[in-house]
């Protein structure tokens, strides 16, 4: 009986998979220092990354383009259901959770607000 043994690749820092993932076809993300492969994003997760993009770009006209450089706003919404969840950073430590099922959203900085409804298709007439 032989036991064979495996040795571990090196872990990645954020700045060596950058560099790795540029050539890799797919998609990964770093997780712990090692590349793992991800699902392909599916068809409603593409389409309400769009609504969203849309909705943001209608009110944020005078904002020829958004630059970020850090995320001060994170949205998780189920193209299915509601309710959305906005989080906000409100510090260097804080982050506040919304649980948003109507209204509007209001993304300050920059001072753009959407409407919950531009998030989702219209719905057929009863």
């Amino acid at each position: 009986m032989s036991l064979q043994t495996t040795t571990p690749a090196p872990l990645m820092t954020v700045d060596q998979f950058l560099a790795w993932a540029e050539g890799q076809e797919g998609r990964y993300e770093l997780y712990n220092g090692v590349a793992c492969a991800m699902s392909p994003e599916r068809v409603a997760h593409g389409e309400m990354k769009f609504r969203v993009q849309t909705a943001l770009a209608i009110r944020s006209s005078s904002f020829p383009a958004i630059s970020l450089p850090s995320v001060a706003h994170y949205l998780i919404v189920d193209p299915e259901q509601l309710p959305v969840l906005h989080h906000a950073r409100a510090g260097a430590d804080t982050v506040l959770t919304r649980i948003v099922h109507e209204g509007t959203i209001r993304f300050d900085p920059p001072g753009v607000e959407i409407a919950v409804a531009d998030l989702f298709p219209p719905m057929p007439p009863a």
